[in-house]
Parts: structure tokens; C-alpha cells; sequence
């Protein structure tokens, strides 16, 4: 990646899809970069930091999308790059592909690339350091200004984990400041920025290990071709994980200290029970099956009312109102009553239906529930070659198909993702939600709720058939 003057960036032609270029700006504004992990709260952050003013873009050259926002630090205007969450800078997905090429200096210290931010602030998770100082640690080996903001401090502290900031910051060598996105308290982190920002670039921590770059792969000693040299490399970057994990683990004996009186929390009884191998899957079945059990019979009644409201006073009012003007009985009356009216009145009823779905999904999303539930498929989509995150497209996808397929993109490997595309098509989204309800009250009446689940649960079946025979055909691993 190019190194810039002072004041300088690159433009970037218009990336294939999104609102528009996402590219340094131009106007010689500070670019702060945010990395983390998922799930360590860097949305919230962002969000705290920027006020929610927000643009996302997709990166040119790619369709992995970027947010930005202004960011008032100090008496000065920075832009803020939301990056791509990621565990790692050796990528097995192209977000954390993007991340790294806007984070990783070339080593040959050539020119491609769109440039690096004047500062790094990366977000780890206070109540898992052990795995989230992982990426810090191989950002601090990057030629860059870096401010490690620490999230999730209370619950690190209900956990009986004491912090030592101060401690954390000698072992590597940078601010280390505790934040609160959620309750917008972040003044210790702009304060380190701005710091930072007005300093020089601090030198680079030294990389654990001789020919340990970032995913080094290159073999010494073996010809290029030579199988050797494959074999080489992997030893290499094997052994320069390990002791970058020794590091991480020194970082965090010298951080923090267990007291002893860590409490068991309700989310931890929840995990025990929703994510068991034994009753897990059973518990998951059993919401299911209430979820589509509450749908039909709550909506049942509602649905009755409207549908009598507008076959009765409504179709009788307008059928007055007709024959009132000399148009009764005509085709007029038969195409607002019967046609327009009744069609209409036909699609009202399933709205109660279909608000009651969404909001106990809605409900069981916000509670946590479906991301428990995705520990419980692991092993099932393990078993059609898939890991674990594919449940969250499928899960979409009994929503609606279309985000379903886009929502594939958070699948590591290509091959996974065309597999979780040919897949989505078998799981029952909304708009077949309608057909069902309808042919099973039709034809099983009270039983409606009971046919619907197994409808269900015959498409999960099928996603699961459809996956293993694809699996040893056309998709077959080489």
C-alpha cells in the first residue's frame, strides 16, 4: 500500500454496489480506522462515537460494505472507518481480506493499495481477552498508531475479572482505555486518540518469531514448486501463531486478575440448558413448534373478525351505497365488492397472522435465543459441510430468500457459500407462510398449527437431504 504525505489520499473508483465509493477522503481529515472482532460491541461504538452519522459504501474492487462518520476529537475533525469485523489478519473471508489489505504494509514496501489510516483503535472484549488480543497483537506489528479500547467491562467485572489498564498498555506498548458504548461513555478514548494522533508513529512490535509476517507462508530453504516449501511455511506459521499466542497470554496475566467471586449469571444457566447436546435440539423444536402454535390459534380469531367485518358491514354498506346511486347489481358493484373489496379483505386477514410470526422471531432475536440456536445446529450444518454461522442465511431464509442469499456473504470459504446459496431456496419463507396457513386451515382445521410446523420442519429436512446429496456430487470437496 502506498505510503502518503502528510495530508494526502488516494481516490478510489466507485465500488460495484452500495451508496456510493468508499475511499479515504480527500479533504486532508484525519482517518481513524475501527477494528475488532465481532460481537466485541464495535457497531455500538461506532455509533457512540459518530452520533449515527453514518454512510456505508462498498470498498471499490469489492462488495464488502464500509461504514464511515465524522468524529470530533478534540478541536479537530477526523473520519471514522467502520472496518470490517475480524478475529484475525491471516483472512478466510473477503471482509477480513479487506480488512487486512487497508491495515498490513506490504513487505516489500511497495505501492498498491488505497493507503493506511493515520490510527488504528481496535476494540477488544474486556471479558475475553485471551481471544480477542489476538488481532491487537498482530495490528501492534504494523507500522501504525494504535489505541486499544476495551468494551464489555461490566460484564468482565460481574465474571470477578479485575482490570489493570495501565498494565496491559506497558506490555504493548500502546493506550489501553476502558469504554461503555451503550451508555455513550467514551471521553477516556478520545482523549488517547488525540494524543496519539498529535505523537509520531510509535515503532512496531517486533513479530514473534524468525519469517513471521502476518500469514507467512514462505519457506526458506526450498526451491520455489518444491513441496518442501508448502510444508515449510505452514511450520512457520504454525509456530509464529504460537507464540503470538504466548504473548497474548503474558498480556493478559499482566492485565487482569481473577478475584474468585465470579457469580453465575442467568445467561450462563440459559446456555447450559439451550445450547446442551441433549436438550438443546429437543428445546429447539419445542419453540418452533410454539412459535407456529401461537401464530395460528392467536390469529385465528382475529383473522374471523376482519374477515366478517368486510364480507358483512363493508361489502352490505357498499352494496347500499350502489344501489343508492342507480349502479346496484351492475358490473360496477361486482368489481368494487366483489373484486377489489373482497381481494383486499382476503389479504387483511392474514396480516394479524403475519404480525404475530414476526414479532415472536423478533422476540426470540432480541432475547439471544437464535444465537444459541445457531450453537445447536453447528453439528447439523457441520454434517452437510457447512460450519456453524450457515444457520443464520437459512434462517433468513424463513424469512425471505432474497437478504437470505446476500447474507451468505459471511461464509469464510466460496464453496460454502455457493452450497448455502443452492440451499436457501428449500427453507419456507414468509410468502409461503401464507400458502400453508391457508391450505392447512382449510383442510385440517384445528389441526392448522400442528400441519404448518411440520411443514417446517419436512423443508428443514429437506435443506438437510438436498445439502448431503450436493455435497457428494456436484460439490464434492477435491
Amino acid at each position: 500500500m502506498t505510503e502518503l504525505a502528510p495530508g494526502s489520499r488516494p481516490t478510489a473508483s466507485a465500488g460495484c454496489h452500495g451508496d456510493g465509493p468508499a475511499a479515504w477522503p480527500s479533504d486532508g481529515q484525519p482517518v481513524v480506522a475501527l477494528v475488532g472482532s465481532p460481537n466485541v460491541g464495535k457497531s455500538s461504538l461506532f455509533n457512540t462515537l459518530t452520533g449515527a452519522r453514518r454512510t456505508v459504501g462498498n470498498w471499490a474492487g469489492t462488495s464488502v460494505e464500509v461504514g464511515s462518520g465524522g468524529w470530533r476529537v478534540g478541536d479537530r475533525q477526523v473520519t471514522l472507518i467502520d472496518l470490517p469485523g475480524a478475529y484475525s489478519l491471516d483472512p478466510i473471508s473477503p471482509d477480513e481480506a479487506l480488512t487486512r489489505e487497508l491495515l498490513v504494509a506490504p513487505p516489500d514496501g511497495g505501492s498498491s493499495g488505497p493507503g493506511r489510516p493515520d490510527l488504528v483503535v481496535v476494540l477488544v472484549s474486556a471479558a475475553d481477552l485471551a481471544r480477542t488480543l489476538y488481532l491487537a497483537c498482530q495490528v501492534r506489528e504494523q507500522p501504525l498508531r494504535v489505541v486499544i479500547a476495551m468494551s464489555m467491562v461490566d460484564v468482565a467485572t460481574r465474571r470477578g475479572i479485575a482490570l489493570d489498564p495501565e498494565a496491559l498498555a506497558a506490555e504493548l506498548g500502546v493506550p489501553v482505555v476502558p469504554v461503555d458504548a451503550r451508555r455513550g461513555s467514551a471521553h477516556g478514548l478520545v482523549e488517547a486518540v488525540a494524543t496519539a494522533l498529535a505523537g509520531p508513529v510509535p515503532p512496531p512490535m517486533t513479530a514473534p518469531g524468525p519469517g513471521s509476517g502476518i500469514g507467512s507462508g514462505s519457506g526458506r530453504g526450498s526451491a520455489p514448486g518444491d513441496p518442501r516449501a508448502v510444508q515449510l511455511g505452514d511450520d512457520d506459521a504454525l509456530a509464529t501463531a504460537d507464540r503470538r499466542f504466548a504473548r497474548v497470554a503474558r498480556a493478559v496475566e499482566a492485565g487482569t486478575r481473577h478475584s474468585g467471586h465470579a457469580r453465575v449469571t442467568w445467561s450462563d444457566r440459559v446456555d447450559r440448558v439451550a445450547t446442551s447436546p441433549v436438550v438443546g435440539p429437543m428445546l429447539f423444536l419445542a419453540v418452533m413448534w410454539a412459535v407456529f402454535q401461537l401464530t395460528t390459534r392467536v390469529a385465528a380469531p382475529v383473522q374471523g373478525l376482519l374477515d366478517g367485518l368486510v364480507s358483512g358491514p363493508v361489502s352490505t354498506g357498499l352494496r347500499w351505497l350502489f344501489a343508492a346511486v342507480g349502479l346496484g347489481g351492475g358490473w360496477v358493484e361486482g368489481l368494487v365488492v366483489d373484486g377489489v373489496v373482497a381481494g383486499v379483505g382476503m389479504l387483511l386477514t392474514f396480516v394479524p397472522l403475519m404480525a404475530i410470526m414476526f414479532t415472536l422471531l423478533a422476540v426470540l432475536e432480541d432475547s439471544g435465543y437464535l444465537a444459541r440456536a445457531a450453537v445447536v445446529t453447528d453439528r447439523l450444518m457441520r454434517a452437510v459441510g457447512l460450519p456453524g454461522r450457515a444457520f443464520l442465511p437459512l434462517v433468513v431464509g424463513f424469512g425471505c430468500n432474497v437478504p437470505a442469499e446476500s447474507a451468505t456473504r459471511v461464509l469464510p470459504d466460496a464453496r460454502q457459500r455457493l452450497l448455502t446459496v443452492l440451499l436457501v431456496p428449500f427453507t419456507s419463507c414468509s410468502a409461503r407462510l401464507t400458502v400453508y396457513v391457508l391450505v392447512a386451515s382449510t383442510f385440517f382445521g384445528a389441526h392448522a398449527g400442528d400441519v404448518v410446523f411440520g411443514m417446517y420442519v419436512l423443508s428443514i429436512v429437506l435443506v438437510v437431504l438436498a445439502g448431503l446429496l450436493l455435497r457428494a456430487t456436484l460439490l464434492r470437496a477435491v
